[in-house]
């Protein structure tokens, strides 16, 4: 069972050297152990509904000969 971890992290201007850059909000969205089955899907599912602007693939991506059903998956 893959394992997902949102977190939203509130970048703010820092300094006058970043004052060029307006504070945003940026989501990053971490899973591991994914293996390949249905809760894999559910797990992209759940990461892409987050809208992400960064995925951590944490490892153990598949458990299969080869890493082409999780390739197909995500």
């Amino acid at each position: 069972m893959a394992i997902l971890i949102v977190l939203t992290v509130i970048m703010v201007n820092v300094g006058f050297a970043l004052n060029r850059f307006a504070a945003q909000d940026v989501t990053i969205t971490a899973a591991g152990d994914w293996g390949c089955t249905a809760n894999t899907r559910q797990s992209v599912i759940n990461a892409k509904a987050q809208n992400p602007n960064l995925v951590l693939a944490l490892g153990d991506y598949s458990y299969a000969d080869t890493a082409n059903c999780w390739f197909d998956i995500v």
